[in-house]
């Protein structure tokens, strides 16, 4: 398993570009009818379960998935009917989700039983439960090894789940409360950030072992790939800035001061900016990749926190949870050009590739806003 490093590495970062020119192929194909419909409006409301957090597209199906904290359960949304077609039961408290293209199943962290749900995206039903450490939430996939990986909040460590077999191949400790989970196209290895310690870690794809610790600010939560210049960039919410963390030395490259409550981030592929959301001051700022400088503060709604680049129209969406509301910015005027209301406290999007959609879930709504993107 990941013997040749450097050529497994760059056969992983051609596998990425190849996606990356998939993605903008389809968006260059999408139907003329998935933008038909009234510009920046809410064109349906999709009642889910009770607490919806985690929203994530599916590849295999091209459906939506949505975690529903309160009610132990997932929901699959037809993209083009956007009614819930599945009602999959999975682990208490289920929070965040990974698409994994190895298998095309869909990956659900349950936060309160420490486990993980393999989801089959053909069938609709759990094929694998796999334990991990307490207080699982953020997944990601390993494009070097095709393996998921998840921290575990109040255990400090890492699992590393196998795809094929589906039980835990390593665990690894790491730094107190790990949160976020990256993977690192440039050298083919994860980022996890630990927020009591202050640090991002980085582990090795083919040694299981954390080979650098990284200080940052003051307790970060985003970790992002900027594709641009092949960093990661860490969002620290208490000292309100960003961390630029080059991929060939482990060194901090650039401190950007930001808003209050830096949160999470987007890399938008068409001005090769990262955007961040800061929850404390109502703002999302675009951080240039060339000058690490903020080039723009945009002020949105209250307590801005999801947020995703929409390959439709090349716009930046941000939730408000404080004010109910999804903020477009435009990527080209840096201004926010609408403000479409959305259900009770939205917290993440996602991005439908088959019908240009954004989709929003309201936790205390229980329900999926699905916004047009014309």
């Amino acid at each position: 398993m990941f013997v040749q490093l450097k050529d497994k590495r760059q056969s992983a970062f051609r596998c990425a570009t190849k996606l990356a020119s998939l993605v903008v192929l389809m968006v260059v194909l999408l139907p003329s009818t998935a933008l038909a419909h009234s510009s920046n409006s809410v064109v349906a409301t999709v009642n889910v379960g009770s607490l919806p957090t985690g929203v994530a597209f599916d590849f295999a199906n091209n459906d939506m998935y949505v975690a529903n904290q309160g009610s132990a359960t997932v929901s699959r949304i037809d993209s083009n009917t956007n009614t819930v077609t599945a009602t999959i039961s999975v682990g208490d408290g289920p929070s965040e989700f990974a698409f994994n293209p190895a298998n095309k199943d869909m990956y659900v962290s349950n936060f309160n039983s420490a486990t993980v749900s393999r989801i089959s995206s053909a069938t609709n039903a759990v094929v694998a439960t796999i334990s991990v450490g307490a207080g699982p939430e953020i997944l990601a996939y390993n494009f070097a090894n095709h393996d998921i990986y998840v921290p575990n909040d109040f255990s400090n460590t890492v699992s590393r789940i196998s795809s094929s077999t589906d039980s835990v191949v390593a665990t690894i400790n790491i730094g107190p409360n790990p949160d976020r989970v990256a993977y690192n196209f440039a050298n083919g290895d994860v980022y996890v950030n630990n927020r009591d310690s202050d640090t991002v870690q980085r582990i090795g794809s083919s040694t299981n072992a954390v080979v650098a610790t990284i200080g940052v600010g003051s307790g970060p939560e985003g970790l992002a790939f900027d594709f641009a210049n092949q960093d990661i960039y860490s969002a620290n919410a208490i000292s309100g800035t960003v961390s630029r963390i080059s991929s060939q030395t482990d060194l901090v490259v650039a401190t950007i001061s930001v808003g209050s409550g830096a949160s999470e981030m987007a890399f938008n592929p068409v001005n090769k900016d990262m955007y961040v959301s800061n929850h404390g001051s109502g703002t999302v700022s675009r951080v240039s990749s060339r000058t690490n400088t903020v080039v723009a503060t945009m002020s949105v709604g209250t307590t801005p926190r999801g947020i995703i680049f929409n390959f439709a129209n090349g716009d930046v969406y941000a939730t408000n949870d404080g004010s109910a509301t999804v903020s477009r910015i435009s990527t080209r005027t840096n201004t926010v050009v609408a403000t479409i209301g959305v259900g009770n406290r939205p917290v993440f999007l996602a991005f439908d590739f088959t019908s240009s959609f954004v989709y929003a879930t309201n936790q205390f709504s229980a329900t999926l806003s699905v916004i047009s993107s014309a």
